[in-house]
């Protein structure tokens, strides 16, 4: 297990702990496990050994739920490729950090082991010290728990009402199971954020300074400088360009990262 830290925006010019913990700029927190012991590292190549974790599907019901919807997307036209597409569309628009928490599984750690998990960053955008990535990642952390929460009780609370659809025949009860999607949505991405904060209380999270990540983002060293020169405006650094030296290095799951670059920037032009 590994945690990549990629600041999407600029932050102040040398980022403090207690400015860190005021999330003061936008930062993808991309959990990773090893992919299975039985896919080797003298089958896979080196960069090719963390892999993003996929969420495990832990009930018959969710592996159904997953099938189907997997069909509708292969429909020649119709009202079932109509649904898919306006699905993929609203997942798009979910929060990219509610569905990174949602790749993060718990039981990938040996709780019998002593837990270290390295939290990879670039050093040059979090001088002077590790502690304010650390400060970062916690203030994330807590952030997304009290939303999450909300979350789930707001769409618990949408599921009674469009039990009543069921009734129309024909089409299926979508804003049933859209409602049940997203209360679950949430509740996976809280149990995750609790299970990381507990690690991060008991120190299992290690800063780990990445130099090859380091040089990714030096390239933009001038859009860096020309940014944080206006400390006040927020400006978005990766850009769709910096998408492959990313996979490359550290396995990041492309069409993710992609998203949460799209949603930054729409984030800061609304502001």
């Amino acid at each position: 297990m590994r945690i990549i830290t990629l600041p999407l925006t600029t932050g102040p010019a040398r980022i403090s702990a207690a400015a860190a913990a005021n999330q003061t700029r936008f930062t993808y927190f991309d959990f990773q496990s090893p992919i299975n012991a039985l896919q080797s590292a003298s089958v896979m190549p080196a960069t090719s050994r963390w892999l993003p974790n996929s969420a495990q599907i832990s009930s018959l019901a969710a592996i159904k739920a997953a099938s189907v919807w997997s069909e509708f997307g292969k429909a020649e036209g119709g009202w079932k490729l109509k649904a898919y597409e306006t699905g993929q569309a609203l997942i798009d628009k979910t929060d990219f950090e509610e569905l990174a928490l949602r790749s993060f599984n718990p039981s990938d750690i040996n709780c019998q082991d002593t837990v270290k998990i390295p939290l990879i960053y670039p050093p040059s955008v979090f001088p002077p010290s590790a502690s304010a990535v650390l400060a970062e990642l916690q203030a994330h952390i807590a952030s997304r728990i009290e939303l999450h929460k909300k979350g789930l009780y707001l769409w618990s609370a949408a599921i009674p009402p469009t039990l009543p659809l069921k009734l129309i025949p024909i089409i299926p009860n979508f804003p049933f199971f859209y409602s049940a999607w997203r209360a679950w949505s949430h509740y996976q991405a809280k149990t995750s954020a609790e299970y990381l904060q507990s690690l991060l209380k008991h120190n299992a999270i290690v800063p780990e300074a990445s130099s090859e990540l380091d040089e990714i983002y030096l390239v933009r060293r001038q859009r860096l400088t020309i940014a944080t020169a206006e400390s006040d405006i927020q400006r978005v650094i990766l850009t769709h360009d910096d998408i492959p030296s990313l996979v490359l290095f550290c396995s990041v799951d492309s069409a993710s990262l992609k998203r949460a670059i799209e949603q930054v920037a729409d984030r800061l032009g609304r502001n």
